[in-house]
């Protein structure tokens, strides 16, 4: 042994890699490396740090290189001697805690698990990304997970994930940020659909917004509810104040239930009510089952039950639902007039549902309660007259159903309401309008979530399209339905927490807060457990911290967890020990008492 470590420290490749020349640039680099990581994370986020600095190859390389540096450093003192022993152990702490630190990075998780207040949750999302396809009759979908990357790729620099996609589907574009812009472009072959764009604006605020005549007739804005008309009906337009009798039967369309994201802004699914009665409808993780459906509903003794003299005018369609997904259950009723009515305000597992009646839409309020169409409620009804040069369009103001304004506009021009000087100002009309998603690179803001990263992928010959984070998309091809979709890698908890009570302590006079903490259920445990920012939950390996919160007005609290499995932590705790330790032994055979004990033992 000792003639091997006498030939390593005479090769100068050694002597150099041992050396105190190699430290001391080494732990320079990291020192402004690690200065870096931290203005970052204090100007934006400790996402975008980890991204930049902490999770990058180039960083792994350095720690390497100083593990090494350490390592052989302390192989050169052998055989070793008594004054090298506060040096040799501290070392090894060192090179223990970076190994700790390596099983932590590699094989660690850390995520976000976020809890509605009377929910239970056990899945929690990751930083890395996951994208993913289901062919129709498929049982389970394919899917490959992927660390984020901070730079755009395309080409053969997406391969590493096409070659592991089957060639199903194909990766063409990587945004690691992304700001996608939605309109409407014309293409007779591809639809027949109308769209239009609108700006309202008031004193208070800038709207500007699409509709379209496929999938996007209506939207509510406050207590207004704007809806774009393609019916061709000349008495309409020829005699406008007449039109109110028109207007009750010009937007019916069939029975359907309607699954949308969580916003509500894209729709995702939709199935007959006729065809799915009395079964069970199955859509990603979600099994969703129409336990009743009410002609007219109402509530008697906190109960849903059919009303046996409904009106015809004051009908109330409703459904009564149940939804499972990874063996939690959800109740929810949606009711055909009241769009915004939920059970579960913080939405159904992710998404959304709507229940479209055959009944007349002038009839939908949008209100949030199920109940008769409220005072004062308004309707801007916009007709499109396609056969007019320029294109006209017939905007009728509607207020508790009667009509107290028409007039004819055409594109660019604006209309006062009486309405508290909102104005509404006509955009552009496009025929045949198809969806054209502009998706660009942007630059994240600082104190900002980070914007959404986006692929566009292309299926076979099918032309491509962007997916931003979150999204999916059902497409046809080959005469096979795809369900695409990309966003973030999630993990199933072993056990499952229900979030009884969320509260918060705020600094008198203020909103910012002094502590919070999370009043919880656990699975394993017969009495609820507090966590709080200074009092985690450990089980199972898991540590649970309390992390943030979400409030919002008339819904519940949501708690927001930060979940951490660290299986290098041991390994850190003993490599703390032993650098302590070495440190310790160190300082005490340099002192005055241990130098002047030796001396008088020699003595």
């Amino acid at each position: 042994m000792s003639f091997l470590i006498q030939k390593l420290n005479a090769n100068k490749f050694f002597k150099f890699v041992s050396s105190v020349k190699l430290a001391i640039p080494l732990m320079l680099i990291l020192a402004i490396v690690v200065a870096t990581g931290t203005v970052f994370e204090s100007q934006y986020n400790s996402e975008y740090s980890n991204l930049l600095i902490y999770k990058t190859t180039l960083f792994e390389i350095l720690m390497f290189c100083l593990w090494i540096n350490i390592l052989c450093a302390t192989i050169s003192r052998i055989p070793f001697q008594k004054r090298h022993t506060g040096f040799v152990i501290t070392h090894i702490g060192i090179l223990t805690l970076l190994i700790g630190g390596f099983v932590t990075n590699h094989f660690g998780l850390d995520g976000q698990l976020s809890i509605t207040e009377g929910v239970g949750e056990s899945q929690v999302v990751l930083s890395n990304l996951m994208v993913g396809y289901q062919i129709e009759g498929q049982i389970s979908p394919q899917t490959i997970a992927f660390k984020k990357m901070i730079f755009p790729k395309e080409g053969p620099s997406l391969d590493f994930l096409n070659n592991d996609l089957n060639s199903v589907i194909h990766l063409n574009k990587y945004l690691p940020f992304s700001k996608i812009d939605q309109g409407y472009i014309s293409d007779s072959e591809k639809s027949n659909h109308l769209a239009l764009s609108f700006i309202l604006k008031s004193p208070f605020f800038n709207i500007s917004e699409w509709l379209n005549s496929d999938s996007k007739s209506e939207i509510q804005m406050g207590p207004a509810l704007i809806r774009l008309n393609n019916k061709k009906n000349s008495a309409f337009l020829k005699n406008p104040i007449e039109s109110q009798k028109i207007l009750t039967n010009i937007n019916k369309e069939p029975e359907k239930l309607v699954l949308t994201n969580l916003d509500g802004s894209k729709q995702l699914q939709s199935w007959p009510i006729k065809q799915i009665q009395g079964d069970l409808i199955n859509f990603k993780n979600l099994k969703i089952k129409i336990l009743k459906k009410y002609k007219s509903a109402i509530v008697s003794q906190n109960k849903l039950v059919e009303n046996q003299t409904p009106e015809t005018e004051n009908s109330n369609p409703a459904l009564e639902l149940q939804i499972e997904s990874n063996r939690k259950i959800l109740r929810e009723v949606l009711y055909a007039k009241f769009d915004n009515f939920s059970l579960n305000k913080d939405g159904i597992f992710g998404y959304r549902l709507k229940y479209v009646s055959n009944l007349d839409s002038n009839t939908n309020t949008n209100s949030e309660s199920p109940d008769l169409l409220k005072p004062g409620s308004r309707i801007i009804d916009l007709q499109v007259d396609q056969e007019a040069t320029p294109i006209t369009i017939v905007v009728t103001l509607l207020k508790d159903n009667k009509v107290i304004l028409t007039q004819k506009v055409i594109e660019g021009e604006k209309l006062v309401t009486p309405w508290m000087g909102i104005e509404l100002y006509i955009g552009s009309v496009i025929r045949n309008a198809i969806l054209h998603e502009d998706v660009s690179l942007v630059n994240p803001e600082k104190r900002s979530e980070l914007p959404p990263s986006a692929l566009q992928i292309k299926v076979n010959n099918e032309e491509l399209f962007w997916l931003s984070e979150g999204e999916e998309k059902n497409i046809y091809n080959n005469d096979k339905s795809f369900k695409i979709f990309f966003g973030r890698e999630t993990f199933q908890l072993p056990f499952q927490i229900r979030l009884i009570k969320f509260s918060k302590l705020d600094y008198p006079g203020t909103s910012t807060p002094i502590s919070y903490e999370s009043t919880v259920e656990v699975d394993g445990y017969t009495s609820p457990i507090k966590i709080s920012m200074n009092e985690p939950l450990k089980k199972e390996g898991y540590t649970i911290y309390q992390a943030s919160y979400v409030l919002n007005p008339n819904q519940p609290p949501v708690s927001i967890f930060s979940v951490n499995k660290d299986p290098g932590r041991i390994i850190k705790y003993i490599g703390s020990l032993i650098l302590s330790l070495g440190v310790l032994i160190f300082t005490l055979m340099r002192s005055r008492f241990y130098q002047s004990s030796r001396s008088a033992l020699k003595k």
